[in-house]
């Protein structure tokens, strides 16, 4: 009795591993790739959070002059559009990301 392995043996044993090794890449790939996107999207996050607590420290006076102002490389804009003679809706938009949706934020802002 022959001790040892046939080569259909090998080549199917191979064939196992290279399958697996190559699905053990992919969910390495595509886990890497999914906390860089989270890491992107936490940053912007963070920048629109940021912006929209700078405008709700603005006086009521001055948010008019922010309509259509960009910020982030021109990612993102800001929007001021009036609600009623006292109240002004803030609203801002970030595409942080070519083929994401983009973050977008919303507020009101009264005079009093």
């Amino acid at each position: 009795m022959n001790k040892g392995f046939t080569l259909i043996e090998l080549l199917v044993a191979s064939f196992v591993i290279l399958l697996f090794s190559t699905y053990l890449y992919y969910l390495t790939n595509v886990s890497f790739n999914s906390i860089k996107v989270s890491n992107d999207y936490y940053a912007a996050l963070l920048e629109v959070s940021n912006i929209m607590e700078d405008m709700k420290r603005t006086s009521f006076s001055e948010l008019p002059n922010y309509d259509g102002s960009g910020f982030g490389n021109d990612k993102g804009a800001i929007y001021v559009e009036p609600m009623g003679p006292d109240l002004y809706g803030i609203r801002i938009e970030y595409s942080w990301q070519a083929g994401r949706k983009p973050i977008k934020m919303f507020t009101m802002q009264s005079r009093y």
